[in-house]
C-alpha cells in the first residue's frame, strides 16, 4: 500500500511540474506574439503618459531629415545599467556609424549593428520619430540587454538592467500635433545573446507592429 501511495505521489508531482512548464511556455509565447502589446514585463514601472500638445516647439516638420537614426558606438563597455553607459558617454568620444534604418533585430550572438563586436557594446541612437496622426500611441521595446528611450527630454520607457530578451513596460504618448519629434535611445549589450526591437500601437489599432523605417529619421548634423 505504501509503495502504491509513494508511486502515486511521484506521478502527481511529475504531472504538476509538466503542467507548470506548459503554462510558463504559453505565457512566454503570448507575451512575444506580434499582435499582443503586453503590459507585464518584470522590468521598471511605466513612465507617465507623454503629452505632445504642451511642447509644440519640439515638433519638426521633417525638412532636412535623412532616413534612419544616427548612431554612436561605445566599445568594450561591460556595464550592468543604462546609467553607467550614459555616464561613460560623457567622457568617451565614441564612434559614429551608418544610420540605423529600423529597430527589428535579433542579433543572437552575432555582431551588434556595425559596432564590430557582439559583446561589451553600448550605443546611442538619436533622431526623430514621426507621429503621422493625432491620437494615443503605445510604444514598447524588446531588448537584451538594457535600454532607455527618451522622447524629447522626457522618459518614454526603460528596462535598464542586464536581462535576456523581454518586453519593456509600455510607453504612452498622447499626440495632439502630428509631426516629427526628437528621439533618443540608449542601449547596451553586455554578454551572450542580444536583441533590439521597437514596437508601437497606433491610434485605432488593436495589434502591435514594428515601428516602420519611414517613421525614423535623423538630422544632417551627426549625433554628438
Amino acid at each position: 500500500m505504501r509503495q502504491h501511495i509513494g508511486r502515486d505521489l511521484k506521478e502527481n508531482k511529475s504531472y504538476l511540474r509538466s503542467q507548470w512548464r506548459a503554462v510558463i511556455g504559453l505565457c512566454l509565447v503570448l507575451a512575444m506574439a506580434p499582435g499582443c502589446l503586453a503590459d507585464e514585463s518584470g522590468a521598471s514601472m511605466e513612465a507617465p503618459v507623454i503629452s505632445l500638445e504642451a511642447d509644440p516647439a519640439s515638433r519638426n516638420d521633417g525638412s532636412g531629415l535623412q532616413p534612419g537614426l544616427a548612431v554612436r558606438y561605445y566599445g568594450n563597455i561591460f556595464v550592468r545599467h543604462v546609467d553607467k553607459l550614459i555616464a561613460h558617454a560623457k567622457s568617451a568620444k565614441g564612434r559614429p556609424g551608418p544610420p540605423i534604418a529600423q529597430l527589428n533585430h535579433q542579433f543572437d550572438r552575432n555582431v551588434v549593428f556595425d559596432s564590430g563586436s557582439n559583446r561589451g557594446v553600448g550605443l546611442r541612437l538619436a533622431g526623430y520619430l514621426h507621429f503621422a496622426e493625432a491620437g494615443n500611441y503605445r510604444l514598447q521595446a524588446l531588448a537584451n540587454d538594457g535600454i532607455r528611450i527618451l522622447l524629447g527630454e522626457r522618459l518614454l520607457l526603460e528596462d535598464p538592467g542586464v536581462h535576456g530578451d523581454r518586453l519593456s513596460p509600455v510607453g504612452k504618448v498622447a499626440v495632439a500635433r502630428p509631426g516629427w519629434y526628437p528621439l533618443t535611445i540608449w542601449y547596451y549589450q553586455r554578454k551572450g545573446t542580444a536583441a533590439l526591437k521597437l514596437f508601437w500601437r497606433v491610434p485605432g489599432g488593436d495589434a502591435r507592429a514594428v515601428v516602420p523605417a519611414a517613421a525614423l529619421a535623423h538630422g544632417i548634423q551627426p549625433v554628438q
